[in-house]
This record gives C-alpha cells, structure tokens and sequence, in this order.
C-alpha cells in the first residue's frame, strides 16, 4: 500500500485538513480490514514526501494490525522494482505508484485523485480497478481488491502483456527521434 501526503497540511497540491483525515482514515481502515482477513500489508512510498503519510497511517492503527504490516525502504530504483514483483496485489493513489506496479505485472488497485492515474489504468486495461479518491469508502477498495484477487493471474497476464507492448513502443519511438535527430 502506498499512500501520499494528498492535502496534507503544508504540502500539495492545496491543503485540506478534514479531506486529509479522510484519506488517513481510509488508508487506515483499509489495511486493518486486510490484516483482519488474514493478509500481510507492506507500505511503501514511490516519493520522498510521502513517507510522512505512511507514518501517520501507521499511528492509527492498533497494535495487533501493526504486528502484520511492515514499511519497505527499498534504496534504489531496481530495489523498489523487486519489491513490487515479491508482492501480489499494489493499493497506490500516486501515478508513479500505479505505472510501477504495471511495469512488474503486479495487479493494482489505483486510488485516483486526478485524470493521470485513471487514463493509464485504461490504457492498461484495468480501469475497472480504479477508483475515485474523493468519493471513495471502504467498502468500494474491499470490493474492488476481492474482485481483483478473484483475476489475479489473469490481470497479471494482462498487464505482462501490456508492459511488453509498450516496450515495444517506446523502443520504436526511440528508433525514431535517433532517425530525427541525426537527419538535423
């Protein structure tokens, strides 16, 4: 799970105390309905700033969800990489977040609060796993997390298959602008 500093007091992209707390409170109420259904919860941050949102997450929970969670500090881009890969399902509200867990084929559950994270889980095909951050419960990222467990390997295979096409794009548009600037 990767929670961000969204609205946070102080910081981007405006700050809102009360919608804050929501978005802790969910993040919160999130991982102890996982822990209690018998799952672990590894946090993790894919920016710097919001290692304060996972802390602050962790502070609401009790001890007993505590014992079944653990914060990842991967040191290094391939290390974050490798996490994502040892996990089977990423809950991410930060586009960098949602495209990493699609570079593994690492199912994901996007918790969008702009248009980015949204239009990339349709490009990849998992639109149905995203969710609006603004308007989002409890019960909305239980169902849609059960339901995405239900098609693991399927949407693994999916998104496997996504990242190798658009490899193969990248590598083409490379092929390209190398072409592009050598005829200046």
């Amino acid at each position: 799970m990767s929670p961000m500093a969204y609205m946070r007091p102080g910081s981007w992209p405006e700050e809102n105390a009360a919608e804050y707390d929501r978005y802790l409170t969910l993040w919160a109420q999130v991982t102890a309905e996982r822990v209690e259904r018998g799952d672990r919860v590894h946090f993790f941050v894919t920016d710097p700033t919001d290692t304060v949102a996972v802390q602050e997450v962790w502070d609401r929970l009790d001890d007993a969800a505590r014992e079944r969670c653990s914060i990842a500090e991967p040191m290094s881009p391939s290390d974050l990489l490798e996490f994502y890969r040892s996990v089977d399902v990423v809950i991410s509200s930060r586009l960098h977040g949602v495209l990493l867990a699609i570079v593994a084929a690492r199912p994901v559950v996007g918790l969008s609060h702009e248009r980015k994270v949204r239009a990339l889980m349709t490009d990849a095909g998992v639109a149905a796993f995203c969710l609006d951050l603004s308007t989002t419960s409890v019960r909305d990222v239980s169902a849609h997390f059960m339901s995405l467990t239900q098609q693991l390997e399927e949407c693994t295979r999916s998104l496997r298959d996504f990242a190798a096409r658009s490899r193969k794009s990248v590598k083409r548009q490379e092929a390209v602008l190398s072409r592009l600037m050598r005829s200046r």
